[in-house]
This record gives C-alpha cells, sequence and structure tokens, in this order.
C-alpha cells in the first residue's frame, strides 16, 4: 500500500499542536496523533510506531520529551524537537538521543517542511547520494512532488532503466521517478530476496511473476510484457526454480 509518512506530535499546547497538525497536513504528510504527555504517547509509539515524531523537551506529566527520547532509542524512530529551550543543556540532551533536527518555536510553515526534509533524509538515507530515497525494514520511500511516500517493497512491480534515472511500477499503479542507476537498484536499494534483474533495462518482482514465455524470451506480470535479455536468463530461472537450474 502507497502512504505517506507517519508523523506523531507530541507537544502539551493544544493551540500549538494544531497549529504543526495543520502545517504538516498542508505540506502533505500524515499526522498520527496529537498527544500532549510521554507516557501515553509512549504506549501509542509501542503500540503503532509513527516514521517520525515531532516531540517537545517541556511536556505534561512526570517525563520529559527527553525521558521519552530515551524510552525509545531502541526503536530507532529520528525524533524532530520541537521547543522554546535555546540552552546548551537542553540541546546537549537532546543530541544524546535519536534527534535529528532540533527546531525553535515560534515555527512558520517553511521552517518546519525544511526540518521534515532535512530530518527525512538524515534519518534513512544512509549516505545513499543518489535521490532515492532509502529502504527502511520492508519499506522504500520515494519522494514525488516534494513528498515522501512509503511503499512496501513487496508492492513493487518492476523497475526500468532510462540512462541515470528509473520508473518505479507498484501494484497500486503509482509511479515514482528516481534519480538512481538500474545497477545501485538491484546491488544497493532492493532487497535482494525479492527482486531479479531480467534486461539491461528491468528489474522484477519475483513475487509478481505471472509467466514466461521461454521461446520469445518475455515475461508477464500482470498487465505487462516485458523482454528477458539472455545474459539474465540463466539468473531468472535460477532464483525461479533452482534445483532445476544449477
Amino acid at each position: 500500500m502507497n502512504q505517506k509518512l507517519n508523523i506523531l506530535i507530541v507537544e502539551d499546547s493544544p493551540s500549538f499542536a494544531i497549529e504543526l497538525d495543520l502545517l504538516i497536513s498542508k505540506i502533505g504528510y500524515t499526522v498520527q496523533g496529537l498527544i500532549d504527555n510521554a507516557e501515553e504517547a509512549l504506549e501509542a509509539i509501542n503500540k503503532e510506531a509513527p516514521d517520525l515524531i515531532l516531540l517537545d523537551i517541556e511536556l505534561k506529566g512526570q517525563m520529559t520529551g527527553i525521558d521519552l527520547s530515551k524510552e525509545i532509542s531502541h526503536l530507532d524512530i529520528p525524533i524532530i524537537f520541537i521547543t522554546s529551550f535555546k540552552d546548551e543543556t537542553h540541546y546537549n540532551d537532546a543530541k544524546n538521543s535519536k534527534m535529528v533536527a532540533y527546531l525553535m518555536k515560534p515555527l512558520s510553515g517553511f521552517s518546519l517542511r525544511v526540518g521534515l526534509e532535512t530530518a527525512i533524509v538524515s534519518a534513512f538515507s544512509k549516505n545513499n547520494k543518489e535521490q532515492v530515497d532509502f529502504f527502511v525494514k520492508d519499506y522504500l520511500f520515494f519522494i514525488k512532488e516534494g513528498i515522501y511516500h512509503k511503499i512496501k517493497a513487496s508492492k513493487i512491480n518492476y523497475i526500468k532503466s532510462s540512462d541515470n534515472y528509473c520508473e518505479v511500477f507498484t501494484t497500486s499503479n503509482n509511479q515514482f521517478t528516481v534519480r538512481s542507476t538500474i545497477t545501485n537498484f538491484i546491488n544497493v536499494i532492493l532487497p535482494e530476496n525479492l527482486f531479479v534483474r531480467i534486461h539491461r533495462q528491468y528489474i522484477v518482482n519475483l513475487g509478481k511473476i505471472n509467466s514466461i514465455d521461454n521461446k520469445n524470451s518475455t515475461i508477464s506480470l500482470g498487465s505487462s510484457e516485458l523482454p528477458i535479455s539472455r545474459s539474465y536468463k540463466k539468473e531468472l530461472l535460477y532464483r525461479i526454480d533452482p534445483i532445476s537450474h544449477r
């Protein structure tokens, strides 16, 4: 399923939380919830981990935002602190967490967007200098019209290469154009157990193959028919049936 990043807002000021909600929705991401204390936030995070957390340092209840960040450090969820504190102590405490950005109140829509995009790339790109986006757990993240989209890897049908760009075609008929070589896609970005290269221009999802036409050297995926190159045919057949094609 194609979806935009889920962002949890943990902020004790109702008016500012609503303002953040409106700004994030306007930018184009999904707000998972608005919570004003760390205890409830911890329960929500453990129940359904968000992709990113906007976290105030000063919260209602016994725990601070810093305390909460330490409690969830094992989950590797990137955190953007949004705070009024401008002192070194709070900043240094925040740096010891999964912080990817430290934004000061008041906050404009533009500064929030810059902070989000910087945080997303910093948290997930793993130093990949290609425009792609990135692979985390079972998902890939692609940017389209300035918004990052989260796509389950198994929902990709195939990838088509055109020089230094690749087009990604999904089961839900979504299409993403990515600045990346096909070699980088197959060797670095995609989970190798799910995909195989069949042509200098094509990578396919093994689980989406309907049929293979050996005579005409083509492969069928849904309504698409793609060519198979001689040089990649052996690897394809081995991946489909490793015992018969050893």
